[in-house]
């Protein structure tokens, strides 16, 4: 299904009525159109999101959480399910403490959720760079299904508005800043030409998102 300028832009503004859901519309996960002619689907909403940051961007509130962010994970693999999933990829990458670019992954799967009925989700990887700590989304490369790059900023950015930044700091003992990135694996299909993902990294900078590759 192929879909003008003018109705991406009207979805884009339809999600923005909800900026701490927004990163779920499926607007932001488009990977048209098939005409390498025309303009990626995503190009048109970064570029709309960023026309408009004032309206989404300091909105989305903290999600209070009683309990502890560091839950002390055991890099225990739960049975059954996809071996090849981003969460059992993920536990994998925590039990080696890959380092890179991002730091050193220290825990994964970091709690949002204040209430069970808290419309939040979890933070795939935790790293540390120095006394910075960097939050990570965490994208397999996948055949089909596999999200876009504007996708996997937008949450990460959720997810670090959401969080207690000093909280999760104070947890693990450092007294510098919390980051964000994404983290992809290098056959992603998330990481298409530079000059086809202009917005999206005019957002990703405006929104502090960096990323890197695995």
């Amino acid at each position: 299904m192929s879909y003008t300028p003018d109705e991406i832009r009207a979805e884009a503004a339809q999600a923005m009525q909800k900026p701490q859901s927004m990163y779920k519309a499926a607007v932001f996960n488009r990977r048209g159109p098939r005409n390498r002619g025309e303009r990626r689907y995503t190009e048109i909403a970064a570029e709309y999101l960023l026309a408009h940051h004032d309206n989404w961007k300091d909105h989305i509130p903290r999600v209070e959480r009683e309990g502890k962010y560091r839950v002390e994970h055991t890099g225990e693999v739960p049975a059954g399910g996809n071996p090849e999933s981003e969460k059992r990829q993920a536990i994998a990458l925590f039990n080696e403490r890959r380092e890179g670019g991002f730091g050193k992954i220290i825990d994964y799967q970091v709690p949002l959720k204040g209430k069970r009925i808290d419309k939040a989700g979890e933070i795939d990887l935790l790293a540390e760079q120095g006394d910075d700590l960097v939050l990570l989304e965490f994208k397999l490369a996948k055949k089909r299904g596999e999200e876009t790059l504007l996708r996997a900023v937008l949450e990460v950015y959720t997810y670090s508005r959401q969080i207690n930044a000093q909280a999760l700091l104070d947890e693990w003992g450092k007294n510098g800043t919390l980051q964000k990135a994404v983290l992809l694996q290098s056959a992603s299909r998330a990481i298409p030409p530079e000059d086809q993902i202009i917005q999206v990294n005019l957002l990703r900078r405006e929104l502090g998102v960096d990323v890197y590759i695995l």
